[in-house]
């Protein structure tokens, strides 16, 4: 099967296993778009019909007859439904781009998923596009359709002359641009993590974190200048009003339109935006899409399951959300308490969402006993540290995100309890005693765990685990003392072991 053959296979194989996105993309644009052009024309039928019995019944504009101005008035509707103003439909394609963006690679954040994926006779470049084009086929053609549709029926019911060519080929143009905006930046961030949950929390401040800094760059001037009443321009009134994909896309459109939250920053609170942001967002696409894909190329299987994928942005994305999480605790207690707070608020902000490099310590015991202080290896007047976590503690980890991978608050709880459970069963009371009891310790535990299913798994995988780590660490030992000739035979047997 060629590379072609097999892209379009993957595709194909992707849509029948994506056919929720495709029935909530018909639902979504039919809610949108179609009902509301029928109901429209149909409101105008009985508003014509009580017209005729009473001619008061509707009132006419300057210069038409009451009959001519319900015609206009009516004909504004659908083409308003139609074009690129219609806020139901950004909402319903914001909705459906950010779901689309992170189902298509949330595989990035289950080991097994990655294995499964990766292994696949293709490049991770097709990869990456098999999953993007995967994404767009299940929204837009959707949304072209069932736009047909709704012209057809707007023609059908007498309302064809109501909507212009220009209207409706704009409203196309600006709605696939910023579709594909906010899309590509839910699988940037998806890409840059590995686990749901970041990807979701990352999402909402590559969304709305430069606008929250704009807007707290501008509270920061309320509290210094009495007088100040608003931005009208500059470096904050750019990140306020352009700096969410979201906002510059319920903002764009031709007609002006006023959003109440950014009232208090904005002095002249109206907005509109036409050909010059649907170009910007054109030119964000295509940026933000190539970043993707050299991250997607570059990321490392192994980085699933953990926060972020890339450690080089870690810190800076930490101190982003420090500092926004910080203003905003700040803003709250001088709202709440007054502006003594401010300061205050700032503190405990700062507190809650702490900035810093994590440092890991040497301990002379594996997990759990690794966690008691008097185990911790000492150099000098510090502690020693090291570069990663050892072998015991990186299989604890790896086997405790995969057990409470999704499960529910109600199981997590359950599987906590039945941890500590199993625990105390041994009868030791201290970390000290725990290890102290060597083998016996080991039995209790098994057997308290055949009582909870989630428990079982939970330590058949520490197990397993650690046995794969051992394997690892002992084939790169070998292949360090394995002269460098030889070294690719010993990775094909190595190769043909796993397999």
């Amino acid at each position: 099967m060629t590379s072609k053959n097999l892209f379009s296979k993957l595709v194909r194989q992707n849509l029948t296993r994506s056919l929720w996105a495709v029935t909530l993309a018909a639902l979504g644009c039919l809610t949108a778009l179609t009902l509301p052009v029928v109901f429209t024309i149909q409101q105008y039928y009985e508003n014509l019909a009580a017209l005729q019995r009473d001619p008061t019944s509707w009132s006419a504009r300057p210069g038409l007859t009451a009959a001519e101005s319900l015609l206009q008035s009516m004909s504004e509707s659908v083409s308003f439904v139609v074009s690129f103003d219609n806020p139901l439909l950004k909402l319903v394609l914001i909705v459906l781009a950010i779901l689309c963006g992170v189902a298509m690679f949330r595989y990035l954040h289950d080991k097994r998923q990655v294995d499964f994926y990766h292994a696949l006779p293709i490049s991770r470049g097709r990869l990456f596009l098999v999953q993007y084009v995967t994404g767009v086929a299940a929204v837009i053609p959707v949304y072209l359709i069932v736009l047909l549709l709704t012209l057809a029926a707007s023609c059908a019911m007498g309302f064809g002359g109501a909507v212009a060519a220009r209207d409706v080929l704009t409203g196309i143009v600006g709605h696939l641009t910023f579709f594909l905006l906010n899309y590509t930046v839910a699988v940037l961030c998806t890409v840059m993590t590995g686990n749901t949950v970041i990807t979701v929390l990352l999402g909402v401040w590559a969304e709305f974190g430069l606008p929250l800094i704009g807007a707290l760059g501008c509270g920061l001037m309320m509290i210094t200048y009495s007088t100040f009443a608003g931005l009208t321009e500059g470096p904050l009134y750019a990140l306020i009003t352009r700096g969410s994909p979201i906002i510059c896309y319920f903002v764009a459109g031709t007609k002006e339109v006023y959003v109440p939250f950014l009232s208090d920053f904005v002095a002249d609170n109206k907005f509109s935006g036409g050909s010059g942001l649907v170009a910007g967002a054109g030119v964000a696409t295509v940026v933000l899409f190539v970043l993707a894909f050299l991250l997607f190329v570059r990321r490392r299987s192994e980085r699933a399951g953990t926060a972020i994928a890339f450690k080089p942005v870690k810190e800076p994305l930490k101190w982003f959300m420090s500092a926004a999480v910080g203003l905003s605790f700040a803003f709250l207690f001088k709202l709440i308490m007054g502006e003594f707070w401010f300061w205050f608020g700032l503190v405990v902000g700062t507190i809650l969402f702490p900035v810093g490099e994590s440092v890991i310590v040497n301990s002379s015991k594996g997990p759990p006993e690794s966690h008691d202080g008097f185990y911790w290896q000492v150099l000098g007047t510090g502690f020693l540290r090291c570069e990663e976590l050892s072998l015991s503690s990186r299989a604890w980890d790896a086997a405790l995100d995969r057990t409470l991978e999704g499960m529910d608050s109600e199981s997590c709880r359950d599987f906590v309890d039945a941890l500590f459970d199993a625990l105390q069963s041994t009868g030791a009371r201290t970390l000290t005693e725990l290890r102290d009891q060597g083998i016996r310790q080991v039995l209790e535990v098994l057997r308290a765990g055949r009582k909870n299913p989630a428990l079982q798994s939970f330590i058949s995988r520490v197990a397993e685990l650690t046995v794969k780590e051992l394997a690892g660490g002992a084939m790169e030992d070998i292949m360090e003392k394995v002269p460098e000739r030889r070294r690719p035979l010993f990775k094909k047997l190595g190769q043909r072991d796993e397999g």
